[in-house]
């Protein structure tokens, strides 16, 4: 089995999807249902995958191995409801919200009911957090765009070039955060009730001043390149003192920025809205700021250089040394289908109607099958598991 290519494995995995739908569908009658035989699977397939994983031993990708592992034992606890009523475990009632938890998928539902419930009582205001993540989710993916342009052409370069690109990315990334910010506190209204100068309070102030000299620093910097080889020097110098030191710290001020947005987001009071329109742009400058000068780290020191296409190839031959991610990843993707099923975003039933006085409703069969279906090639994925390297095993002897 491992002699094959990826798409050998990917080719018998499709061959055996089809296979067990076809089996599980023409006889129907004589197989056991779908629904309560898939937790079943999935338990012995977690087993499995859980004992070779700790067989492997040491190896590159045995982090991967527990990942899927995890992953198995996570769709187990959402499949046991039925074997919950089938093995007659008492499901947990609480009392409080009337309702009962089966497994894991009732459990995250019942959570999210709970906090329908407890957030509006807390002042949640949806509309400040969903503008606050798209923010977040913005500042992202400059990150990714900056992260990409580093890379771009530079596999064999020399370490200036590589340091001279990251300061020129890093400065323009600055300016560009530190403009738009300014020019977003000075469109907002003026303030009448603090107002010091312009119409503007000397807390708002202070922050224009703030950010202007940060982009004059930056715009000052792109115009001196001749003192970028002693700056990249200094650069160099303290990272390599306080390169960890100074990716937690950077790290901990973007985990502040985004803890203050949930935070804000208990705010509904006109004032207070008000306040956060003021308070809100300064943090996430320096959550951006601290997120670019995180990945500014990464890449002086070394790390994140590799190419998307090296990335690629990477992935390419982790899956034909290892097919038993070929399997799993066809695995998901057919029971993310059966969750689309599930939720009627792919209306089956709406799609497909055969007469049949076995199977009235498609959309719940299918779904039930494909979830089990899952199970299947994550049990075939459990047999495709490495096992311990021969220098390990001769040692031992």
């Amino acid at each position: 089995m491992r002699t094959l290519s990826w798409w050998q494995h990917l080719l018998l995995a499709v061959l055996a999807t089809l296979a067990l739908f076809a089996i599980f569908t023409v006889f129907q009658m004589r197989l056991p249902d779908p629904e309560a035989f898939s937790p079943q699977v999935f338990f012995v397939a977690a087993a499995l995958l859980l004992a070779g994983t700790v067989r492997m031993g040491p190896h590159p990708l045995r982090w991967v191995y527990w990942l899927i592992t995890g992953l198995c034992i996570f769709i187990f606890l959402d499949e046991i409801a039925y074997g919950v009523e089938l093995l007659d475990f008492q499901p947990i009632y609480i009392e409080r919200y009337n309702f009962y938890i089966r497994d894991l998928h009732s459990s995250i539902g019942s959570l999210s009911g709970v906090l329908q419930e407890w957030l509006p009582e807390a002042g949640w205001n949806p509309a400040l957090f969903a503008i606050l993540m798209r923010i977040s989710a913005g500042v992202g993916l400059g990150l990714l765009a900056v992260w990409a342009l580093a890379r771009h052409g530079l596999q064999a370069a020399k370490e200036a070039a590589w340091q001279a690109r990251i300061l020129r990315l890093t400065l323009w990334a600055s300016l560009l955060t530190s403009l738009i910010t300014l020019g977003y506190l000075l469109w907002l209204p003026a303030d009448p009730k603090n107002a010091f100068l312009f119409g503007f309070s000397p807390a708002r102030l202070t922050v224009v001043a703030g950010l202007a000299l940060a982009a004059a620093l930056a715009a000052w910097l792109l115009q001196q390149p001749a003192r970028w080889p002693a700056l990249q020097a200094r650069i160099s110098a303290v990272l390599g003192r306080y390169a960890l030191l100074a990716s937690l710290l950077l790290a901990a001020v973007a985990l502040g920025g985004l803890y203050y947005q949930i935070d804000a987001s208990f705010h509904f009071l006109p004032d207070d809205l008000v306040r956060l329109q003021r308070m809100m742009p300064p943090v996430l400058w320096a959550m951006a700021q601290a997120l670019l000068l995180w990945l500014a780290v990464q890449l002086w020191t070394g790390r994140l250089r590799t190419p998307v296409i090296t990335m690629l190839r990477d992935t390419q031959q982790a899956f034909h040394q290892h097919p038993a991610f070929v399997y799993v990843a066809f695995g998901l993707l057919v029971i993310f289908v059966a969750q689309l099923i599930d939720q009627n975003l792919l209306p089956l039933d709406d799609m497909l109607y055969t007469p049949n006085y076995r199977i009235q409703h498609w959309a719940g069969w299918t779904e039930e099958t494909l979830e089990m279906i899952g199970a299947f090639l994550f049990l075939i994925a459990a047999f495709l598991v490495p096992g311990k390297p021969a220098q390990q095993k001769s040692s031992r002897t």
